[in-house]
């Protein structure tokens, strides 16, 4: 939960005007009512107005969040009350300093007695507590919306997170299968290559996005690895110009796809797996060949990868990507950023 100085300066300047702009509005009718006899709307009245609601909007900014984070916050009726009334003493105070400082020497008892007497006090009241209802409220639905995208944020760090371990515990088979079917020097390669992909991975990780052209020799990078298993069975073709390479996407989503491609197709000298990458309009397009195992016929429709790539997609973008099923082929489309 943010308190004040968490709060961002645009949107405390964005809360005093609006907040002072509705106070404005309200009190005008209100004023013109009560002191119908005597009030002018000309310049002086406007500055005595900025004058008072400026100090009061400003503390009333600041004390929200403070009864919002105390120990009865979720008592709501509670601290309701609590603002209302403290509102009240806020603002005869403000407003009882300004007379001191600009108009004449008086008793705060005498003060008092006096603004109840002419009605002010009951104005100033109902003034003071429409304002800390605007701020209130203000604070409430700021306070939702920045939970909401904390919430998310939440969540897509978790998707993201789900990406490691697997991609670890994949490269570790790899790395497990190759000490009994390659030369050592083979295995030393494909472990210095592995600690340059896990690097991208670990400098990327804090990253929501990245530019199209790093992720991509990250991909090569990822594939050089990969050939140490399936060599010249393994096809990739990247046709991409350097506009769009500028472009940016969700880190590690084209890896996802492919690792996903690798894995559940068959991949042999009879029947290789050709890789197809390229940009068409605003997405980024990863089509493979289909030589589905006979043990996962049913994971295009199923596959937790791409529902967790769709999900973050649609967390961080509103856009979700799109899955092609041909009989001989397989495309996902990701959106470019």
């Amino acid at each position: 939960m943010k308190t004040i100085n968490k709060i961002p300066w645009k949107r405390i300047v964005t809360v005093y005007f609006s907040t002072l702009l509705s106070a404005l509005l309200v009190f005008i009718p209100i004023d013109l009512i009560v002191y119908k006899s005597y009030i002018k709307l000309d310049a002086s009245y406007f500055f005595e107005n900025l004058l008072e609601l400026t100090p009061i909007i400003i503390i009333f900014i600041i004390i929200i969040p403070i009864f919002n984070n105390a120990f009865f916050s979720k008592k709501i009726f509670i601290r309701i009350i609590l603002e209302i009334s403290c509102s009240i003493v806020i603002t005869t105070f403000i407003l009882y300093l300004i007379e001191l400082a600009f108009f004449k020497n008086i008793q705060f008892s005498k003060y008092i007695y006096i603004r109840i007497k002419d009605k002010s006090f009951f104005t100033s009241a109902i003034e003071s507590i429409f304002i800390i209802l605007v701020i209130e409220a203000t604070y409430q639905y700021h306070k939702r919306k920045d939970d909401a995208i904390e919430k998310e944020r939440l969540k897509y760090l978790q998707l993201k997170s789900d990406i490691n371990p697997h991609f670890l515990f994949n490269s570790l088979n790899m790395l497990s299968s190759m000490c009994y079917t390659n030369e050592p020097k083979e295995t030393s390669k494909y472990i210095s290559k592995l600690g340059d992909v896990y690097r991208y991975v670990l400098m990327n990780e804090e990253k929501t996005t990245v530019q199209l052209k790093d992720e991509l020799k990250f991909i090569y990078q990822y594939v050089d690895i990969l050939k140490a298993i399936y060599s010249d069975c393994l096809i990739l073709d990247v046709q991409l110009n350097e506009e769009d390479e500028e472009k940016n996407i969700l880190a590690m989503s084209i890896q996802l796809l492919v690792e996903n491609v690798v894995k559940h197709n068959i991949i042999s000298q009879g029947q290789p797996l050709i890789i197809n990458i390229y940009v068409e309009k605003d997405y980024i397009i990863v089509k493979n060949n289909k030589n589905i195992k006979k043990e996962e016929n049913r994971y295009y429709s199923t596959s937790i990868g791409l529902k967790n790539l769709n999900t973050r997609y649609n967390i961080i973008t509103k856009k979700n990507i799109i899955i092609i099923n041909k009989e001989k082929s397989f495309t996902v489309k990701i959106p470019l950023i």
